[in-house]
């Protein structure tokens, strides 16, 4: 008997840090991720404490955090990730969020949010954000040599023009030797005794 798809592939390991305080919600998440190839292993945590404790003793490919509990917000996972510089996707978790509220969401942080009543699609949203994550080292290291090669470009183009050479070097060196031994440099006109000395030789 032909084994299903899900079950014929390698089974992709995932440690997961789910920010739930209700027990069902989070067994319906885990099995929809081990329903889709994903051999997950998860810790719960509720409180900012128990956030902190469990990203200090382990690391985490994930954070699945619901946007609302009765002591925590999942945004507030964002920030401890951020200030640990750990670099973990979060995606939300939510039974309702307004697009303004998601929106912003995203721009303070958090990969991706899944509607609670719409689980099927946490298993995309997961591996997306476990690609762009294995993406972000190497676009920041081709950001790095963006950089450099512009300053680069930078530093020929601040090259004077013709003064490469020794001999345009040396040329110019002598014409300002000249210039600082000449007395009546930067006048318009000379003083009136140096055009009567002028006029005697």
């Amino acid at each position: 008997m032909p084994l299903a798809a899900s079950e014929a592939e390698p089974r992709s390991k995932l440690t997961v840090l789910v920010v739930e305080d209700n027990p069902s919600d989070t067994e319906l998440e885990i099995a929809e991720l081990r329903r889709n190839g994903f051999d997950v292993q998860h810790d719960v945590a509720q409180t900012r404490e128990e956030v902190c404790a469990c990203l200090d003793r382990c690391a985490y490919d994930l954070v699945v955090a619901d946007y609302n509990l009765p002591h925590f917000r999942g945004m507030e996972a964002v920030g401890i990730i951020q200030d640990k510089n750990l670099g973990i996707p979060l995606i939300l978790v939510t039974g309702a969020l307004t697009s303004v509220t998601a929106v912003e969401c995203l721009k303070q942080g958090a990969t991706d949010f899944v509607l609670k009543e719409d689980l099927t699609r946490l298993s995309s949203s997961v591996r997306r954000a476990l690609a762009e994550t294995l993406l972000k080292p190497e676009q920041a290291r081709a950001r790095q040599r963006m950089t450099e090669a512009r300053y680069r470009g930078l530093g020929r183009k601040r090259s004077v023009p013709g003064m490469t050479s020794p001999s345009a070097r040396t040329l110019a060196a002598h014409h300002t030797s000249t210039l600082s031994t000449n007395p009546w440099v930067g006048c318009q006109t000379p003083p009136a005794c140096a055009r009567i000395e002028l006029t005697a030789r």
